[in-house]
């Protein structure tokens, strides 16, 4: 398969993989996470690693919140063990939240990212972090580490600005930035996966939902509750309030003190299953595996409109286990042509893939000129977004 390559492709064999430069590992333990150790310095990525001294939260998705212990976490709120965090304030509110206040960030030990306005710089240990936006979530960040070579993590990203119609309000997307060393994501990997613009997604699912509330029909909107719901949110353009369910609600709470307001909305609790099958014609979004559980089951009947927004829409399989009425291909991570056009652009010597399609972008990139790539390396992280 990779036959005739330039570049070596090295298949995850060891816990770690060490480059040339003997200042720089790259790798992931077993049980905990993805770590860059530079000049001695060891830097936990979307992970709790022992010893760990920095740890960067790219963002608030469950599977990227570290899980450190509460006894450390105690230990680094007395300063009796010198840990520090870069994350945005957005990403360590939502933590903080999602985690039943398990992960509290004590300010003396949050380095970077109190400030909302990004990329911003800080020189530490004779090195340079940046962080700078990359779309996938709010708050959602990547880093560069820029030593005697520039490293570069994007975290999940998208390669496509957001924006909402009328306001303009953008999401900011990922911008290829050139580097050595590049950790990178490749959820969408396949050759076959490509979607459409936001702009579009947009345009069409104001449409269906503005056609279906003139019906006085329900719209019901399973999404997931942090990323995914706040896209949509800001996507729709109806009068009516935004309904949305407890947990999503709580997050725009946190979002709209976070100074990043969303269009005119209300809690469930505010309208009920009683109000809510009397006055069908609203849109209410809720977490995916609610829709087969009360109150929403009862709401969710053939008088109702279900909208699925997922890139996995595309795959007959999440259709079938996540039945719709409208398929919405909207996704929180690049397509293919996004993942090879951010690595040709960042035009690293090292790359280094995480979750997704590993293999499919491997072998597409065996087809081109890259003159500088020297190796590929597959990396396995617990998990999979």
């Amino acid at each position: 398969m990779f036959q005739n390559h330039v570049f070596e492709i090295k298949k995850w064999q060891e816990k770690r993989i060490k480059n040339k430069n003997a200042n720089i590992i790259i790798g992931n333990t077993k049980n905990n996470g993805l770590f860059i150790k530079v000049k001695n310095t060891f830097i936990a990525l979307d992970c709790w690693i022992p010893k760990a001294e920095l740890i960067f939260i790219s963002h608030a998705h469950m599977d990227h919140i570290p899980r450190v212990p509460l006894e450390i976490l105690e230990k680094i709120r007395m300063n009796k063990i010198d840990v520090k965090f870069i994350c945005t304030k957005i990403s360590k509110d939502i933590a903080e939240l999602r985690t039943n206040n398990q992960l509290i960030i004590p300010e003396h030990a949050w380095l970077m990212g109190k400030t909302p306005q990004l990329p911003q710089s800080m020189e530490y240990k004779g090195m340079k972090f940046t962080i700078f936006d990359n779309g996938h979530a709010p708050g959602s960040i990547g880093l560069m580490i820029e030593a005697e070579e520039k490293i570069l993590y994007t975290g999940d990203f998208i390669t496509e600005k957001r924006c909402s119609s009328e306001k303009v309000v953008c999401i900011r997307c990922f911008n290829p930035i050139p580097c050595d060393y590049l950790i990178t994501e490749c959820t969408y990997g396949d050759p076959s996966i490509s979607f459409p613009s936001v702009a579009e997604l947009r345009k069409f699912l104001n449409k269906i939902v503005q056609e279906n509330l003139d019906l006085g029909k329900l719209i019901i909107i399973p999404c997931t509750i942090f990323g995914k719901a706040q896209v949509i949110h800001e996507m729709l353009q109806c009068e009516e309030e935004i309904i949305l369910d407890r947990d999503i609600a709580a997050i725009a709470r946190i979002l709209e003190k976070n100074g990043r307001a969303l269009p005119n909305w209300a809690p469930y609790k505010h309208y009920g299953k009683r109000k809510l099958k009397e006055e069908r014609n609203h849109v209410l979004i809720i977490p995916p595996h609610a829709i087969n559980k009360s109150p929403y089951n009862e709401l969710a009947t053939p008088e109702s409109l279900i909208i699925v927004p997922s890139g996995r829409v595309l795959f007959e399989s999440y259709r079938k286990e996540n039945p719709a009425d409208i398929y919405l291909p909207l996704s929180d991570h690049a397509d293919f042509k996004g993942i090879i056009t951010s690595i040709l652009e960042s035009n690293p010597k090292e790359l280094y893939l995480e979750h997704g399609e590993i293999e499919k972008i491997s072998h597409a990139l065996t087809n081109m000129n890259l003159d500088r790539l020297e190796s590929i390396n597959f990396l396995k992280t617990p998990y999979w977004t």
